[in-house]
């Protein structure tokens, strides 16, 4: 399944950007990762974004708070096996949690999409 949709491909740009603002070439930040693990990073960071959606500590906000970070343990896990080094980990992170508050910033009808996406695939 493929989670980045259209307006994925909006988040693959701004990746794109928010790679070079951090002074990292795309294939540098994620050029060994394949789809798999790049889909649940994006993932955990829609997930992440909309928990801000909830007050702290409701249903919504736990919830949505809890499926991003089970999944970063996984990530971290991988990444770590493949000998990323925390530096390199919290840049790729930057990069995507900057795309998905982006993706947000676009509005509910650019969000959501991505949003049932990645609750089809890992909730």
């Amino acid at each position: 399944m493929n989670v980045l949709s259209k307006s994925g491909a909006t988040v693959a740009a701004v990746l794109l950007f928010t790679s070079i603002a951090i002074a990292q070439p795309v294939t540098k930040l994620a050029g060994d990762l394949d789809g798999e693990l790049i889909e649940k990073i994006w993932c955990s960071s829609i997930f992440f974004e909309h928990s801000y959606a909830y007050e702290e500590g409701s249903e919504g906000y736990n919830r949505f708070d809890a499926l991003a970070f089970d999944l970063d343990d996984e990530i971290a896990v991988t990444l770590r096996r493949m000998g990323w080094d925390q530096d390199r980990i919290d840049d790729l992170w930057v990069a995507f949690d900057d795309a998905s508050f982006d993706l947000a910033l676009e509005g509910e009808a650019a969000f959501e999409p991505e949003l049932e996406a990645c609750l089809a695939a890992f909730d």
